[in-house]
């Protein structure tokens, strides 16, 4: 098992010639391991968990699930502001690579994902808003002169 600060990309059975200059190998535990990269945790053996605001490509189980990812350099990238939860977890109503995307019935808006039941209050209130705007505008320039036109003839 690799130390703390180092991660293992690959079984001992596949090590061989696989050696990068950027690896060790542990002979106790027969582990090819690497240094942890920045924006991640490694406890130790092949986990590496990425911190706060950081999303991990290439988990240990998705190399463990797929021969074929074993030997992946494990990527740790940044995520959009306050997208990614320590553990490289989705806020709510974020999903996809860097939990750059909204879940299905969530959007983008001010770069946060939104549930659309509370967009559509705010078309509500904007709606609303416009409306009283607009009568506001309305008796500026239509009523008010009328009323102080009566007004001044009343004095007459």
């Amino acid at each position: 098992a690799c130390p703390i600060g180092k991660y293992s990309l690959v079984p001992a059975n596949v090590r061989d010639g696989l050696l990068a200059s950027s690896s060790t190998f542990d002979a106790a535990s027969g582990a090819l391991c690497n240094e942890c990269p920045v924006g991640a945790t490694c406890p130790g053996m092949a986990a590496v968990v990425p911190d706060r605001g950081f999303w991990l490509k290439n988990s240990s189980a998705a190399r463990r699930a797929d021969p074929a990812e074993a030997s992946a350099k494990v990527l740790v990238l940044p995520c959009p502001p306050s997208a990614c939860l320590a553990g490289g977890v989705c806020a709510q109503g974020r999903t996809g690579p860097v939990c750059g995307l909204c879940q299905e019935g969530w959007a983008l808006a001010n770069g946060q994902c939104i549930k659309c039941e509370q967009l559509d209050g705010f078309g509500d209130f904007v709606f609303v808003l416009g409306g009283l705007v607009s009568l506001a505008a309305w008796y500026s320039v239509a009523v008010r002169p009328v009323m102080q036109l009566i007004k001044a003839e009343s004095y007459e």
